[in-house]
Order: C-alpha cells, then structure tokens, then sequence
C-alpha cells in the first residue's frame, strides 16, 4: 500500500486592537474632544498614540481633550499597539470652525440717505455662513443674505453664523441717517411760455437761503444759471434742481415754444473803411436794422449800406406774422 505521513503544528491567532474614536466640531477657542472607541479587549497596550494633526502628540490612553491655536481641517490620527505585536490605526478629519468677519462694509451710496436714494452693506461672503440683519436689535424677517439694502434710516447690525462648529459672532452697528430733502417746486413764468424768437421769459421758484439752485435747459446743465431765477429765451424744457447739502430735488419742467417764424437769420459783413451787410433769409417781407440796440432802418431789402460808423449791428426779419427773429449781434470792426 502506499505510505501516508503527516505532521500537526498548533497555529496561533493573536487578538489585535480595533482603534476608534469620534471627535466633535467645534468653534475656534474651544478645546476638541475625542471620545475613545477602541476595543482592546484580550490585549495589553504596549503603545497608545494621538496625532493631532497640528504637530501636538499624547500617549493619554481613553477619552482626551485637544485646544488647537487656529481654526482649520485637521488629520488626527490614534495608533494602537500591542504587547503581542499586533497594531491598527485610524485617521479621521477633525474640524475647527472659525469666527466669523463681522465687520461691515459700504457697498454703495452714503451711510446719509436723501429721499429716493438707498445704500448697501455687506460683510464678508461664506456659503457656510448664515446671516441674519437686525435694525435696532430686532431681525428683518426676509434680510438672510450676506449684504442689505437700505433705503430708510435706522441702526444696522448682523448676527452671523458658523455652521461649522456653529460660531457665532454679532457685528457693531452702523447707523444711516436720513437727510432732510428741499420740497419739490414749481417754475412759474411772469409771461405767455409761447414766444417769438428773441424774447425772453422770466422763470422762477420761491427762494429759500438754505437751498443752492442749477437750471437746466433739455437736461443740460446752464453754467450761468445758479440762482432762483433765470430769463430763459431757447425753447425747451427748462428744469431746476433744487439743492440742499448731498440732497436735491429737481422741480417739474416748463417748457418755452416758438411762435411760428422765421429762422434765426445770419448777417454777412463786407467791406474794410466802408461796411454793408446781407442777410442769408433773402425772402423776408420785411428787415428792420438795429445799430447800437436803436432801430435805424426798416426795409424790404435783405442789405444794409452802414458806411465808415463803427459799432454794433443786427437786423430782425419778419414773414408777415407777428414775430420778428434777431440775428447774432455783430461789431464792426
């Protein structure tokens, strides 16, 4: 038959550790605490390790507490090692939640509103963060974002939030104020707003000491145009705003309009020790001639003979209406 051999040899199976443990968030300033859930039963620790992440090491066998300096992730690592030669090793992320930035910043506008205007705060932006605005300590119910608009005064603060380790932290408070605004005005006019061209209507608004004035003609500002009066002669819309410190408030338009006529017309000059002029509108029924502001002259004839007399001329053309046009005012030489 064929020869059997066989040999038995025991076979040992060492128990070995099982590291765990748990570590809780929490904010910056507050100590981490680890909760130990290792099994090492049917063992003897020979060595018992904390890494903490940040450099910091403990052999403290169990449950531990570890203050780290500065918010952050950190890798914490529990290293166990038998007496028997059998170790394990576990890592886990511990997180430090930071403080939040409270401090407020102005987006736009002026912490000074005048009526109509508004100005926005802000803080610092975290999709961890929750936000919640508050006027005069109590919170506006739909302000959660990161900025709030105002567009009244009041006291402004902002309880943030953390939800990493659930800090907490309140800015200080900005206060708005709002600015007296002038009263919105009307322009009055002392004469018909319908005019020929060359005449001039005097517009105004009541006066105030306290208030600054700038007119404007079709939204273009009149640099020579800054008290509560203006003689406006262009047709247009003529507005003014009415100023007081940052505030202004512009009255409501008046506008100028042209009778029917004729264009503004244009004088050509000729001549070097005698002058004559021409008038460019060569059909006008009638030219009445103007020399240093007195009337010299009233013709049919489009040229004006002024010989050697220096001085100031214009002329006025007139279609058989009622409106009589001036031209530009021209010194001879």
């Amino acid at each position: 038959g064929e020869d059997i051999d066989s040999i038995i040899k025991p076979v040992y199976v060492k128990h070995k550790p099982r590291a765990g443990f748990i570590a809780n968030t929490v904010c910056e300033g507050n100590k981490t605490a680890f909760i130990n859930l290792s099994d090492t039963d049917s063992i003897t620790v020979e060595s018992w390790t904390w890494s903490f992440g940040d450099g910091d090491i403990s052999d403290f066998i169990g449950d531990i507490e570890h203050p780290y300096l500065t918010p952050g992730n950190y890798n914490a690592e529990l290293r166990i090692s038998a007496t028997n030669g059998c170790s394990d090793s576990l890592t886990k992320e511990v997180v430090v939640g930071s403080i939040p930035n409270t401090k407020i910043g102005l987006d736009y506008g002026f912490p000074e509103l005048c009526m109509g205007d508004s100005t926005r705060l802000s803080v610092e932006n975290n999709t961890n963060y929750h936000y919640q605005w508050k006027t005069g300590g109590v919170n506006l119910t739909n302000d959660t974002l990161n900025y709030l608009v105002i567009k009244n005064k009041g006291d402004f603060s902002v309880d943030i939030t953390n939800r990493f380790g659930d800090c907490q932290a309140t800015s200080d408070e900005v206060s708005v104020q709002m600015l007296e605004s002038p009263p919105g005005l009307t322009i009055t006019a002392d004469s018909d707003t319908i005019i020929c061209q060359g005449e001039k209507v005097y517009l105004e608004i009541p006066y105030d000491p306290l208030y600054s004035y700038l007119w404007k003609h079709n939204g273009l500002v009149l640099s020579d145009a800054s008290s509560n009066s203006y003689y406006a002669e262009k047709e247009g819309s003529y507005t003014v705003d009415v100023i007081f410190g940052t505030c202004k408030t512009t009255s409501q338009s008046k506008q100028i309009v042209y009778k029917p006529g004729l264009p503004q017309p244009e004088l050509l000059t000729f001549g070097s020790t005698a002058w004559y002029f021409v008038c460019n509108i060569e059909d006008a029924s009638s030219y009445r001639w103007y020399y240093n502001g007195d009337l010299v002259a009233e013709t049919s004839n489009n040229a004006y003979w002024a010989g050697d007399r220096l001085g100031e001329y214009h002329v006025e053309v007139n279609d058989g209406g009622e409106c009589y046009v001036p031209s530009e005012k021209i010194i001879i030489p």
